[in-house]
């Protein structure tokens, strides 16, 4: 749109006008567009007074919606009120506090934001890694912790979080009355994934980073990754130092901590309300995919289609499957001078011949004993692992790490 003519030459236009002159000839005296001239004498002949020679600013740009202005009032408030909250998670809201209203679209909230001083910092792009993410729903849940959560209480707590890697649909969100993740048990963790898998289905893989209780102690896996295998859930671990492999749930870890806001939980059990409450959002009401949620934009989510309860575990669990997982690691130990190497905290016999020296040790899942092997992959002994029975693994009892 060009420049509205100032005040001035509007005057010199009438001046020109009232001197006898006709409007295309004014607009070569002044080289104006013909058109304008004879736009403002037309409107100054209608005028009953004084013509005004003001421009009609007010007349400009798109008529505002009396509502947006209640509407951007409640997006300031809600915003002011949940710092975490991004636009879309505002959207849900005014939706909720205006039933029946249009309700502006994601942009116009945050340019609505931005204007207003309200917007978060841009975000720094991460160089792009070698990973392939899953292309169906329930084919790899990336599994992650967060600890040191204060409450408004004072007291300390914890969660653990299953994201669908496809989708990123949050599955489940196991809260913990502790301040460090160390402080929870293997077994609630087992437990936590039990009732999961009796909710969504057996995944094909858990996606997880190096920490306990599922990460390679010893390069050796743990009993939770043994107890997996078992049930026929493959486990992948990241690399070191690559966050972004399972950003997925990191992700969603920061979603969880802006939108379920733990510092003003005054409980325990006010933070464990809030997080199923926002866990449903993010997965049943969000738009997060061409305007769907994640949950109408993959009707597979609604279950793996590979079913679990507590009697099927009872039934089809399977030692073989544990073994094979452990014995596709092959470690490297030096022999004590008493012939006596370390696994899993346990002291195997080598042989005082063998004193100093380095063997490897690897498990024959057949016959679930331990191999010796010299540098040369020459069998030097076996030695039994009786502490590697289905009982002790689905019980996280065996092996202790």
């Amino acid at each position: 749109m060009p420049a509205a003519t100032p005040p001035m030459l509007r005057q010199q236009i009438l001046d020109c006008h009232r001197a006898g002159l006709r409007p295309a000839q004014v607009a070569r005296e002044l080289s104006l567009p013909p058109r304008t001239v004879c736009r403002l004498l037309a409107r100054w002949r209608q005028a009953t007074a004084t013509p005004d020679l003001s421009p009609r600013f007010g007349r400009c740009g798109r008529k505002v919606d009396p509502g947006r202005a209640a509407h951007r009032e409640s997006c300031r408030l809600l915003r002011r009120l949940h710092p975490g909250w991004g636009a879309g998670r505002i959207r849900l809201e005014l939706r909720k506090m205006h039933p029946g209203e249009p309700i502006a679209p994601l942009r116009t909230l945050q340019r609505w934001l931005r204007a207003d001083g309200l917007a978060p910092p841009p975000a720094v792009p991460v160089a792009p890694t070698e990973y392939r993410r899953a292309t169906e729903p329930h084919e790899v849940w990336q599994m992650d912790a967060v600890e040191a959560l204060r409450l408004k209480d004072g007291s300390g707590a914890c969660w653990l979080r299953l994201t669908d890697e496809c989708s990123g649909a949050i599955l489940a969100t196991e809260l913990f009355p502790v301040y460090r993740w160390s402080e929870v048990p293997a077994g609630q963790t087992q437990a936590a994934l039990r009732r999961a898998f009796d909710r969504w289905g057996r995944p094909g893989c858990l996606r997880v980073d190096n920490g306990i209780p599922w990460a390679i102690t010893g390069n050796l896996p743990s009993a939770l990754a043994l107890w997996l295998a078992g049930l026929g859930v493959a486990i992948h671990y990241n690399a070191p130092h690559r966050p972004q492999h399972n950003g997925v749930v990191e992700r969603s870890q920061g979603t969880s901590q802006r939108w379920a806001e733990p510092e003003r939980c005054a409980s325990i059990d006010e933070l464990r309300e809030r997080l199923l409450r926002e866990d449903h959002v993010q997965r049943e009401e969000y738009p997060a995919i061409d305007g769907k949620s994640r949950r109408a934009a993959w009707p597979a989510l609604l279950h793996s289609g590979r079913g679990y309860s507590r009697g099927f575990e009872g039934l089809m669990w399977d030692l073989r499957e544990a073994l094979g997982l452990l014995a596709r690691h092959r470690v490297r130990r030096k022999v004590s001078l008493r012939g006596q190497v370390s696994l899993y905290h346990r002291l195997i016999e080598a042989g005082r011949a063998y004193s100093g020296s380095w063997v490897w040790v690897q498990m024959d899942a057949e016959t679930a004993q331990w191999v010796l092997s010299d540098a040369e992959g020459k069998e030097l002994r076996r030695r039994p692992a009786p502490q590697f029975t289905r009982e002790a693994i689905m019980a996280l009892t065996a092996p202790r790490s």
